[in-house]
């Protein structure tokens, strides 16, 4: 029975229970039939299967009920050789049925998907095709948009041209206006002048000179008329139009210690014709300075030359200039002073200390409480290096003082100080003389190498520094050999700075390792110091042994607190225990890995998931094995999370005509459990709202 039903389920009672007052004990036990106790092996039995009538007549209960054990196996051989027998096994059991069953269930589900999922398909085709056909129309419109955009763009540029055509037309009046006026001024003049000989006339002609005067006036005659000629075509030649007038002297109006602000008059004549203005400037206390230009934005008569220097002498003239670029110059200013600079110049730098790599400098300008000089930035440049570039560096506040370091041995330097303070930037200093730094110094030879801790892949080395040149030490070079390996060569390693002690790691167990160390700085390089004795590393730690099986102390619903016995052997040599977990009822979870702080033989597990099912085993292990993992745990489940209780009523503590803050007590069972809260709120004099949802961070 069992064998035919592939399973091992337990069976029914033997005895039923009833109340009889009756009876002296007050119950009765009724016996219950095999063949019911043995129902669950039935059950599992296919109807089909030749053995289940012989399997039902042998659990009666009554011997003559029951076959003898000849006429058992006289009938189990009859069955054997019939062809149902051989098909029986092929019959499914009820279990598998019931899964054959599922499995049609879920391939129908995944039939009725698939035919949701085509269609769904189709409409999404046909909305891209929907929504393409939308675009085609889309780009049709741009694309006349943008062609409607282009006529537009068309005509406002014919318009333009048009407006330009116009504003030359009348520029071309206003020129022709004034070269009539220009000219009739001219005429004006030559008629006065006439006027005047005419008078000298009369008066000659009085002294009986008449002749002589006469061929005067034909002469004068005659220049007017070249005269006329000669102006109306030099203008036509030079310009549409006569020059503007002369601007008017330039004053100051404003002085400060790097600009002046200028104003001026603009001139008599030609003040309409004026296109801009530009200033010519230059520095009269300087006999190398030339004159430079400042071009003004507009018309407007002042302007401001910034970029000057301070305490110093400065003359300024105007110049107009026309549309067509001709310009008249004004009469120089009087001298204008500049401001003192408002931020002293500090001292030129001096050197008080001098090393191979470094330079202290000092210079004078202390901090003031009128300036509140924030630091001072030093430039410094090599001066037998002709590729080298500006350098700086920045006191720290305002000390007068620095050290530049990272400076090459045995080069010339020079060095130049400006002050920064709230109110900008002081001029820089004069530059210092040149100042060479000193010549590296000689490095001595390091001490002996000695072990101080040796292990099976390191050994840490400790050495004096060296008698001369310990300060300039920038750091050690290790240099080690494996005495019994004939093959291998010298290595390398480096110390970080200057300490003198260091951890060779990387090794090889049970080797023999010799040492020397040398000294380096910017200078160069010191002697190899004296080799040390031969140093052998130690034998590899044992293997552990295997972890006994792990068990679980305390169990919450996201950890699981662990304790196993240690290994029987190798204890001593491990270092700590990988814990290896896996969550069983989850069949696509995989096997993750924690570690022990040490060798502590217990540890929490957190990060797990409530109620969920896991098994645990350890593993031992040093820097150089791993010992075998332990017997697998027995599967520990994860307790449920806790319910929070119910929290107290909600409470207002402040409104606004658009807000409320609430308050409420928290749950008198699980508060410490609560991530957060959702607080429902609905109007309630507006019968149509619904519950809304908010919750705390």
């Amino acid at each position: 029975l069992q064998i035919i039903t592939r399973n091992y389920p337990a069976p029914g009672p033997d005895m039923l229970v009833h109340d009889d007052p009756s009876s002296p004990t007050g119950i009765i036990y009724e016996p219950i039939p095999e063949i019911e106790r043995r129902k669950n092996h039935i059950d599992l039995i296919d109807p089909r299967h030749p053995m289940l009538p012989v399997i039902q007549v042998c659990l009666r209960d009554k011997d003559r009920d029951r076959p003898s054990a000849r006429q058992l196996c006289h009938q189990l051989v009859s069955i054997k050789q019939g062809p149902e027998y051989a098909q029986s096994n092929q019959h499914p059991s009820p279990q598998e049925r019931r899964i054959q069953e599922q499995e049609q269930l879920i391939e129908d589900q995944q039939k009725q998907f698939e035919d949701q999922r085509q269609r769904h398909q189709q409409s999404i085709q046909q909305m891209q095709s929907e929504i393409s056909v939308m675009e085609k129309q889309m780009q049709q419109l741009e694309q006349l948009n943008e062609n409607h955009k282009r006529q537009i763009c068309e005509q406002q540029q014919a318009l333009h041209r048009q407006q330009q055509q116009v504003h030359n037309q009348q520029q071309q009046i206003q020129k022709q206006q004034s070269t009539n006026q220009w000219m009739q001024n001219h005429i004006t003049k030559l008629e006065q002048d006439i006027q005047l000989l005419n008078t000298q006339l009369l008066s000659t002609q009085l002294c009986g000179k008449s002749q002589e005067v006469q061929l005067m006036k034909q002469e004068l005659w005659r220049k007017q008329y070249n005269l006329k000629q000669k102006a109306v075509s030099n203008f036509i030649a030079t310009s549409p139009h006569p020059p503007p007038g002369t601007p008017g002297k330039p004053m100051a109006s404003s002085v400060t210690h790097n600009s002046i602000q200028l104003g001026w008059s603009g001139p008599e004549l030609g003040t309409h014709i004026v296109k801009f203005y530009y200033v010519l400037y230059r520095r009269m206390d300087d006999p190398s300075s030339q004159w430079q230009i400042y071009n003004t934005p507009d018309v407007q008569e002042v302007a401001t030359v910034s970029d000057l220097a301070a305490d110093a002498m400065y003359c300024f003239k105007i110049c107009a200039v026309d549309k067509a670029g001709i310009y008249s110059e004004s009469d120089m200013s009087d001298l204008i002073a500049t401001n003192p600079h408002p931020i002293p110049i500090p001292g030129k730098p001096m050197p008080t200390k001098v090393t191979h790599y470094s330079i202290q400098l000092t210079w004078s300008g202390h901090k003031s409480s009128t300036h509140n000089i924030k630091f001072f930035t030093v430039l410094y440049h090599r001066l037998d290096d002709l590729s080298s570039e500006w350098q700086t560096t920045k006191t720290q506040g305002f000390h007068n003082e620095v050290t530049v370091n990272a400076l090459a041995a045995r080069a010339v330097y020079c060095f130049k100080v400006c002050a920064e303070c709230e109110g900008g930037i002081s001029p820089e200093s004069e530059v210092s003389d040149p100042i060479l730094t000193s010549p590296p110094p000689v490095l001595g030879r390091p001490g002996k190498p000695m072990a101080s801790k040796v292990t099976h892949n390191s050994i840490h080395l400790i050495w004096p520094g060296p008698k001369s040149g310990n300060e300039s030490v920038t750091f050690y070079s290790v240099l080690y050999h494996q005495l019994d390996d004939p093959s291998a060569e010298w290595q390398t390693t480096k110390t970080q700075g200057f300490q003198k002690e260091i951890t060779v790691s990387g090794l090889a167990a049970k080797a023999v390792y010799c040492f020397k160390v040398h000294a380096e700085c910017e200078g160069g390089i010191s002697p190899d110091s004296e080799m040390s004795e031969p140093i052998a590393t130690s034998p590899p730690p044992a293997v552990p042994g295997r972890p006994g099986k792990p068990i679980a102390s305390e169990v919450t619903h996201q950890s699981i607190h662990l304790n196993w016995p240690g290994p029987k052997t190798g204890v001593e040599s491990a270092a700590f225990y990988l814990v290896l977990y896996r969550r069983m009822d989850d069949p696509s979870s995989h096997w993750q890995t924690t570690r022990t702080q040490g060798c502590q033989n217990e540890i929490a597990v957190s990060g797990l998931a409530a109620k969920a099912v896991y098994c645990f085993k350890i593993r031992a292990e040093n820097e150089a094995s791993v010992s075998p993992d332990s017997e697998m745990s027995e599967p520990i489940r994860t307790s449920p999370p806790p319910v929070p209780g119910r929290p107290g009523k909600p409470a207002a503590s402040k409104m606004t005509h658009n807000t409320i803050h609430l308050s409420w007590p928290g749950p008198k069972s699980g508060i410490e459990s609560v991530v957060f809260y959702s607080v429902l709120y609905r109007r309630m004099d507006d019968p149509s709202s619904h519950w809304q949802t908010t919750r705390t961070q």
